[in-house]
């Protein structure tokens, strides 16, 4: 079934399309993703239960906590955590970042990568979701 016959819109190839948390329709368009991939090499991952099909879509769905940018008002990251065990055997805490401009709708994915902190965290910005 083709993405117009689902009721969505025509418009550039999505490798991402789901709802947040409180159900705002995200996409992720496939040629801004090849773009970020240079960047961010875990946007490189299409597998099934991989970064881009997984971890995206859980961050929107079931985030840790969104933050308002630093920079733009327009832009919310979502922060889920992940861990994960190294080489030696130790427990590493990853969180999945995924940056999303909500200047338009669908909102947009302008970004998505891997992080060991919440960037927003103890600044001037507000915390508009912190899961309990």
């Amino acid at each position: 079934m083709s993405q117009n016959q689902k009721g969505k819109s025509k418009g550039p190839e999505c490798c991402v399309d789901t709802v947040d948390k409180w159900g705002a329709r995200i996409v992720f368009h496939e040629k801004h993703r090849e773009f970020k991939s240079k960047f961010h090499k875990e946007l490189e991952d299409l597998s099934t239960g991989g970064f881009v099909k997984k971890r995206i879509p859980d961050a929107l769905l079931d985030p840790l906590s969104v933050w308002q940018d630093l920079t733009d008002p327009k832009v919310k990251n979502y922060y889920k955590l992940y861990s994960q065990l190294n080489f030696f055997g130790n427990i590493i805490y990853n969180y999945t970042k995924v940056v999303v401009l909500t200047k338009f709708r669908p909102w947009i994915i302008i970004s998505s990568y891997e992080c060991q902190n919440i960037k927003e965290q103890g600044g001037s910005k507000k915390c508009l979701y912190q899961k309990s």
